[in-house]
């Protein structure tokens, strides 16, 4: 008989230590602090430090420190990089945004765009190729976050990155129809086209949220929602099941309001 889930097991770990008088994220913070625990824990800390709703206001320098910490660790693991900049770049939900982690413009400049910027080592079965697509697009809300909270400081780097994207998911794409494989091999045709229509729809999101005419501006120039409307033709026509493909058709149709709303 399989045991609870992950979820499970947090889920009742938050009510002891409610109990125990305990916020949740002093739990949390410890273990993402510890350089020498195994990385897929020190993961799941900080992305339970992502949402806002667990982290009182009060708690937030505290949190950014340890996040500042983790990202200047020597030899610091991709994957758990990866999530500590989307941590940082989340935005609490009050008018006007203002960032869930307080992390200054100077920092951001010397440890998160670095990061950003990098290209990415393929991990096991995964083509260079993969490895580029699943960073830049993984990077592109984050990018987005941090530009509407530093006076659009990072519009040109957004629209770079959004160019680097189309070209590494036609490029993905490119080497698996090459391979046969964008048909028949499931995991790769999801890779290829529902896993970009999923950043897409959450860099769109991004300018929904924030009602920032700059940052929307920016994402119909740069031919966000056309792109989405390929993807979603292609995925279509070769019959690729999975994603959360609702959720992403409501974001793009929260982004069509909000760009009419601001007179785009």
């Amino acid at each position: 008989m399989p045991g609870p889930t992950l979820d499970k097991v947090i889920e009742s770990l938050e009510i002891a230590l409610t109990r125990a008088g305990l916020q949740p994220w002093q739990l949390y913070l410890p273990i993402l602090a510890d350089a020498g625990a195994n990385s897929g824990v020190r993961r799941t800390a900080v992305n339970l430090l992502h949402n806002p709703a667990r982290v009182p206001e009060e708690a937030a320098p505290k949190i950014a420190d340890t996040v500042m910490d983790v990202m200047r660790e020597r030899g610091l693991d991709y994957r758990l990089g990866q999530q500590t900049v989307m941590a940082a770049s989340i935005l609490r939900g009050n008018n006007p945004e203002a960032p869930m982690l307080p992390i200054s413009h100077e920092h951001i400049g010397m440890y998160f765009i670095p990061f950003i910027e990098q290209v990415p080592t393929s991990g096991p079965d995964q083509s260079e190729s993969e490895a580029v697509l699943g960073h830049v697009a993984h990077m592109l809300a984050s990018i987005a976050r941090f530009t509407v909270v530093y006076g659009h400081a990072y519009d040109s780097l957004l629209r770079r990155r959004v160019n680097d994207f189309y070209k590494a998911q036609a490029t993905f794409r490119d080497e698996l129809e090459k391979e046969g494989k964008l048909n028949n091999e499931q995991r790769r045709g999801l890779y290829a086209i529902v896993h970009p229509m999923e950043h897409l729809a959450e860099l769109m999101d991004q300018g929904t949220l924030t009602r920032d005419r700059s940052l929307v501006e920016l994402i119909a120039e740069n031919g966000v929602v056309s792109k989405f409307d390929s993807l979603l033709n292609q995925r279509t026509d070769l019959g690729i099941a999975g994603g959360d493909v609702p959720r992403y058709l409501w974001q793009r149709a929260g982004f069509l309001v909000v760009a009419k709303e601001v007179g785009i």
